[in-house]
């Protein structure tokens, strides 16, 4: 039986030359944020201007927005920081959901 063995260096070599650099993965995890924010912020501005639901669920989009992309230009690489955000956008989803199903839209008629 025949094996093939390297020595320690050159492993390491191979693997290493294997790794791909990360740099695209968390440059598309931070556009997905600020995109993610983006769009939450413009729902606030029909939301509130569109009087249809009640302010706490435009405020709650608008600051919801807003923090995403804040905490996100600002300090882009800590998770730490964006994962209240990231709940609370849960959270709001369900309680604008649960209040839709409850209450349903008011649309003046």
């Amino acid at each position: 039986m025949h094996t093939c063995r390297k020595d320690t260096n050159a492993a390491t070599n191979l693997v290493e030359s294997l790794h791909l650099p990360t740099h695209y993965v968390t440059c598309l995890v931070r556009f997905g944020r600020v995109f993610c924010g983006l769009g939450l912020t413009v729902l606030a501005v029909g939301l509130l201007r569109g009087e249809v639901l009640p302010g706490w669920v435009g405020g709650g989009a608008a600051g919801l927005g807003v923090a995403a992309m804040a905490l996100t230009m600002a300090l882009p690489d800590n998770w730490v920081l964006y994962t209240p955000v990231f709940h609370l956008q849960a959270l709001w989803l369900a309680a604008t959901g649960a209040y839709l199903i409850l209450y349903g839209i008011d649309l003046g008629t």
